[in-house]
């Protein structure tokens, strides 16, 4: 296979991951009925999580990018402060405060400024 087109395919198949996982965060934590928060956050957000970071060090190994490279490990830091703020949102049904769409937001937000300007 042409390693151009595994390239572009790999970063399909991330961008389509973090679609996922910022649909289902952002689907979580606002507010709602519970039943349809959890299912949100576990069955659309928490495999975007995993799906985005699995094909996120593909694309690492596959630029030769170092895994110590700042916009790497923001990125790694902030998806874990989102995944927690939607955990923490669904953990108990009165549980809908906004801070945790805000930290949502501002995390998904500085990500892709991350990952658009590599600092």
């Amino acid at each position: 296979m042409d390693p151009l087109l595994t390239l572009k395919l790999v970063r399909l198949a991330k961008l389509l991951a973090a679609f996922t996982f910022v649909a289902g965060s952002v689907g979580a934590v606002v507010p709602g009925e519970i039943e349809r928060r959890r299912a949100l956050a576990y069955r659309v957000a928490g495999p975007g999580f995993g799906l985005t970071w699995c094909f996120g060090i593909v694309l690492m190994f596959l630029t030769g990018t170092s895994l110590f490279s700042t916009f790497v490990l923001a990125g790694f830091v902030l998806s874990f402060v989102t995944l927690h703020a939607v955990l923490y949102s669904v953990g108990r049904e009165e549980r809908q405060a906004r801070w945790p769409l805000w930290t949502v937001v501002v995390s998904v937000g500085l990500t892709v400024a991350f990952m658009v300007f590599r600092p």
